[in-house]
């Protein structure tokens, strides 16, 4: 006679029992608070749904600003190509829509060089100070920022505040237009009588930059007196001479 089949009990293991026993109390958990527990679902989802639509409108906000953005440089490309005051003004409003936008330094930028085109230079230097104020000079557009701010003080004769930005990109660790600074330094400290000032700025600018246009035209320069004065000394010892054999 064939022996009964004994089933096997399946003991559950530790792990399995931690399982059931926190499935378990989460029921509980669950039907003793019910309320709170929908509360708490009904959050969250309305989190997540506020979360997704802030993405799609971040996104079209997004698209919105680069399309205005396309919009004011074809704006500013035809004004400056025409030399028309219409459209200048026109490219003007776009890049402060665009700039309401999405806040950008280039943005920025291009307003100040409009106001300057328009002759508006107190327009153009607040926006400027207001730009170089707030990005730093490590960013692509600040240091072209900057030698425009000096230019436009320049052009004022506030050649004190013009020195003071110059400078200020000359002695940093700007990606472009440290020798552009460096040259205007020079020139300023030459118009306001400080020779000695210039020359050692001329020749940073020429061992620090010697592909710069700036520096080959120093150095063309110093190689220039350099000849007058070896020429002089000549001259002189001649003249010496001649005195002596009389």
């Amino acid at each position: 006679m064939p022996r009964p089949i004994k089933k096997r009990v399946v003991k559950k293991t530790d792990a399995q029992e931690e399982v059931l026993n926190l499935y378990e109390r989460w029921l509980d958990f669950y039907h003793a608070n019910t309320g709170r527990v929908q509360r708490i679902a009904v959050a969250v989802t309305v989190v997540i749904a506020a979360l997704a639509v802030l993405y799609v409108y971040l996104g079209q906000r997004e698209k919105r600003a680069a399309v205005l953005e396309s919009r004011a440089y074809t704006a500013y490309r035809e004004a400056v190509a025409s030399g028309n005051t219409a459209l200048l003004q026109e490219a003007s409003r776009k890049f402060a829509d665009a700039y309401d936008m999405e806040k950008s330094p280039a943005l920025l930028y291009y307003q100040a060089d409009i106001q300057s085109r328009l002759g508006k230079s107190e327009e153009a230097v607040k926006i400027l100070e207001d730009m170089t104020a707030r990005y730093p000079l490590t960013d692509e557009m600040l240091p072209l920022a900057h030698v425009k701010l000096g230019t436009l003080y320049m052009k004022m004769k506030n050649y004190e505040k013009a020195l003071d930005v110059f400078r200020r990109v000359a002695e940093s660790r700007a990606p472009v237009f440290r020798d552009v600074a460096m040259h205007y330094v020079a020139m300023l400290y030459r118009r306001t009588a400080r020779v000695d000032e210039a020359a050692e700025y001329e020749k940073k600018l020429a061992e620090l930059f010697p592909e710069s246009p700036y520096a080959v035209e120093i150095k063309a320069k110093m190689d220039a007196e350099a000849k007058a004065q070896q020429q002089q000394e000549k001259k002189d010892e001649t003249e010496t001479g001649g005195d002596n054999r009389q």
